[in-house]
């Protein structure tokens, strides 16, 4: 057995992801999406706006309730025109 920050574990691994705080699975997701949040803004920002709305969407796809992500794909699909994708998505939510 290994000693990990004064305790006794299985593994140096497990008690070195137990202590240092890894991200589980859904933070790992979480920070997918956060990062696709950002590349869509500045993909809007920068006038792409076609590309932005995939990197959006798929945000929203992988966190539906990510105010951010659905704020950010509603900003470009008006952008682009899609209002009646704005409307279908706002009565969804």
């Amino acid at each position: 057995m290994n000693k990990v920050f004064g305790e006794s574990k299985g593994s140096l691994d497990e008690g070195f992801f137990s202590r240092m705080g890894f991200f589980s699975l859904a933070s790992v997701e979480d920070l997918e999406v956060v990062s696709l949040v950002n590349r869509g803004a500045v993909l809007a920002l920068q006038g792409s706006l076609e590309e932005a709305q995939n990197v959006l969407e798929q945000a929203v796809r992988i966190s539906p309730r990510c105010k951010a992500a659905i704020n950010n794909f509603i900003y470009v699909l008006l952008r682009r025109g899609h209002n009646a994708d704005v409307i279908k998505m706002v009565q969804r939510i």
